[in-house]
């Protein structure tokens, strides 16, 4: 039944096509299949509109999800520093907040295009410069137990 179009389906398809329906839409519509759909729109002139070729749709999904992405690290920097204006935070907890905050920042960069530069050493002897979190942060919890151990006594 492909490509023998009745003249009824051809005025359906040339007012569906005029309202900017897909191809897609208007075989589903009628019951067709798209290639159908698409001959009959290119021998009566209809060029496929900007918005449906393939580049130009993954453009547009992939700008979305980049704003997405960007709203979705905004959040996390409001969350990020209600927690610290709220304060209470141990040790520990700052720390995996800043990690999370270090993170964020990075993924905020990379949204941006911008070079990310950020380095630091997880564990193992500090090298001249470079800034080991673990180590700090293990100081840290430290001070922090000598802290409630005198707030106890």
């Amino acid at each position: 039944m492909k490509g023998n179009l009745d003249s009824y389906e051809k005025q359906r398809i040339r007012a569906l096509l005029d309202e900017n329906w897909s191809h897609n839409s208007i075989a589903r519509e009628l019951g067709r299949s798209q290639s159908t759909i698409s001959d009959f729109a290119k021998r009566e002139g209809y060029s496929p509109l900007p918005e449906r070729t393939p580049t130009v749709a993954n453009r547009a999904r992939r700008d979305f999800a980049k704003a997405e992405r960007r709203e979705l690290l905004n959040q996390a920097f409001e969350t990020a520093s209600e927690m610290l204006e709220r304060g209470g935070l141990s040790p520990r907890e700052l720390k995996e907040l800043m990690t999370a905050v270090g993170i964020t920042i990075d993924k905020a960069r990379l949204e941006e295009g911008a070079p990310n530069s950020v380095h630091e050493a997880r564990s193992g002897t500090p090298h001249p410069g470079v800034f080991n979190l673990e180590e700090e942060f293990g100081r840290l919890d430290k001070l922090q137990e000598m802290y409630d151990a005198e707030a106890e006594e």
